[in-house]
């Protein structure tokens, strides 16, 4: 896993954490993403620690992660010594996607994650029409995803339920790329 990596995973760690804890769904996708980085054990134990540092006790945990992502960034020494760098470009809009992602993990981009969401939106400067693509296309992508959950509770045939899940599943594909192309085509520092 590299600094970027790490630095990435724990902030969705902390992210999926502003409602008080982390769902099964959020913490499902954070084992992919965890997976994809090639985590260690130790490493993701360092990340889980540094969740538990910054949120636990007391309430207004969103305030408490915007705090701790500020921290990191604003120090001219680091508190983490993989926080060496900020994000950039295509990193940043890769975050707030898997953040946007992550919100609707569980069915519920609450409140407390559009804080924490709009809060780097606005320190990074990142364009309001992307981050509202994003949303819609999280939004679809949960619906479609609803969608398959309906075919398979249905009474049509296999073969129809088969069609449906196959369109949604192609659907959604569809959509990942869009969002790939709108992250990689934006003009963003």
């Amino acid at each position: 896993m590299t600094g970027k990596q790490k630095r990435q995973l724990t902030m969705f760690y902390l992210f999926t954490n502003a409602d008080g804890k982390c769902s099964r769904e959020e913490e499902c996708r954070l084992g992919s993403i965890a997976e994809s980085f090639d985590t260690t054990p130790e490493e993701l134990r360092e990340i889980k620690d540094e969740v538990s540092r910054v949120c636990n006790g007391g309430s207004d945990i969103p305030a408490k992660v915007i705090d701790a992502f500020d921290s990191y960034e604003n120090k001219g020494t680091y508190l983490l010594s993989y926080w060496t760098s900020n994000l950039y470009g295509e990193d940043r809009l890769f975050t707030i996607w898997t953040m946007i992602s992550l919100g609707y993990a569980d069915t519920e981009y609450s409140e407390n994650e559009k804080r924490i969401v709009k809060h780097l939106v606005e320190k990074w400067e990142i364009d309001s029409a992307i981050v509202s693509v994003m949303i819609d296309t999280a939004e679809t992508m949960l619906a479609l995803e609803a969608k398959k959950v309906w075919a398979k509770s249905s009474t049509m045939s296999y073969n129809e339920v088969n069609r449906i899940i196959a369109d949604a599943d192609a659907d959604i594909k569809r959509l990942y790329h869009t969002v790939e192309v709108t992250i990689s085509e934006a003009d963003i520092k």
